[in-house]
């Protein structure tokens, strides 16, 4: 075996081993078949030196991660995926309902919504001019188009409009960089930390399958949206203590520990069995949520104390909260799991 072939087999190994026992021996042939050259000198120094390219090794990744998210067909693997598709439909319809009552509120503040009623006085905003402004404004609503993408299986058009709505993102965290450089501490890692988190909801999407369909039943998502965009909406009106205290982090806390208590006090009170399924996608959400809570709260850390600590308090009885409602989620996601197959 050359040192080529022992390369392409150890990138193989991040398949799951019933697939990579079936299939191995064809995949190394076809790879190696790619690298062979009509040189004897250049092709025994590509067997004694060639590496797989990086675009190979992406390619067996995520076809590893869809194996393992539900292609494999193990039980445990099929409750990995249901549950990842469910906490992408979630976090999308999270991005949804935020970046459409953030689009609206601030076009409203602009005067761009002459048939609403006036803002009032108190609430002031500067119009929005050139186009970078006006694609922040706007683009709130890339997360609304790509959620109903994923809801109606248009799985590359969604992942399409992900990395369309992720463009606002990376350039305020490259702009929030560039500010600090020179001058005091600003919010810079919270700009990154969201870009991250993105990224690794855009990869999440890979549990999707090709060829699959939206969820079985798409009404209640459906009717998700005006209501959750209803609830922000008035919450974001009423300006309270509260709600000024509250930011995008803190904001997605809120909406997972609610939405994790509806569903522990549906089962405690037995108007729903609980499912492995949607224990492990809010027990993802809430993990995922505690991260980007933790990690965000460094940036306050770095800002004036006297505006700091408010949101230092607020951000610990968020984590709190998480924490509150994510062991029992635990809990529930290890007796109802699959047992007796490998992952």
């Amino acid at each position: 075996m050359s040192r080529l072939e022992e390369r392409y087999r150890t990138v193989l190994r991040l398949l799951p081993a019933g697939y990579r026992a079936r299939w191995e021996n064809e995949m190394v042939a076809v790879l190696l078949e790619s690298m062979e050259r009509d040189d004897p000198e250049e092709a025994e120094f590509v067997r004694d030196y060639g590496r797989p390219s990086w675009s190979e090794v992406g390619s067996v990744a995520a076809l590893a991660l869809r194996l393992r998210l539900g292609g494999a067909g193990t039980p445990r693997s099929l409750t990995w995926g249901a549950a990842v598709r469910l906490a992408v439909l979630m976090a999308l319809l999270a991005h949804a309902v935020a970046g459409t009552v953030g689009a609206g509120l601030r076009l409203w503040l602009a005067g761009a919504l002459p048939w609403l009623p006036e803002p009032p006085g108190a609430w002031t905003a500067p119009t929005p001019s050139g186009f970078w402004s006006v694609a922040a404004d706007l683009s709130g609503l890339v997360w609304l188009a790509a959620y109903l993408s994923f809801l109606f299986g248009h799985r590359a058009a969604g992942r399409a409009l992900i990395g369309l709505a992720m463009v606002p993102g990376a350039i305020a965290a490259v702009l929030s960089t560039v500010d600090i450089v020179g001058g005091p501490p600003e919010a810079a890692i919270a700009s990154w930390v969201f870009l991250l988190a993105d990224g690794v909801l855009l990869l999440a999407t890979t549990a999707f399958q090709p060829g699959g369909t939206g969820p079985e039943r798409i009404r209640p998502w459906l009717w998700a949206l005006p209501v959750g965009t209803a609830a922000m909406a008035a919450f974001a009106f009423a300006g309270s203590v509260t709600a000024m205290l509250l930011d995008l982090a803190g904001l997605y806390a809120v909406l997972v520990v609610a939405a994790a208590l509806a569903y522990l006090g549906g089962a405690a009170l037995r108007l729903a069995g609980p499912t492995p399924e949607w224990s492990l996608a809010l027990l993802v959400l809430a993990a995922s949520t505690l991260g980007l809570r933790l990690v965000t709260l460094v940036d306050y850390a770095l800002l004036d104390p006297a505006s700091g600590h408010a949101w230092l308090a607020a951000g610990a009885a968020e984590a709190v909260a998480l924490l509150a409602v994510g062991a029992p989620l635990a809990v529930l996601a290890a007796r109802g799991l699959p047992r007796g197959v490998p992952a």
